[in-house]
């Protein structure tokens, strides 16, 4: 089976990868095993100056749209609102 990153992105002022990963569905915790399978790899063939990869999911719950932080010692979760 084949895995894809939906979007990888750098962050220059913290020098680092960003990995985005896009759900059409609301949030389930294999994301998080995913995420973190994707940014591992990223992390092992980064150059020794860049610091380590971010996480975020996006995901979609009751018509609201929810973003999921994941980072390699702990997860963070913040609910936003999209404007018309």
């Amino acid at each position: 089976k084949h895995y894809y990153i939906d979007m990888l992105l750098t962050n220059i002022k913290l020098n680092c990868y960003v990995i985005i990963e896009l759900k059409v569905r609301k949030i389930e915790p294999k994301d998080y095993g995913q995420v973190r399978m994707y940014m591992s790899y990223i992390d092992s063939i980064k150059e020794d100056y860049q610091n380590k990869s971010i996480g975020i999911i996006i995901g979609k719950e009751h018509d609201k749209y929810i973003i999921e932080y994941v980072d390699n010692n702990s997860i963070y979760t913040t609910n936003y609102k999209l404007r018309k």
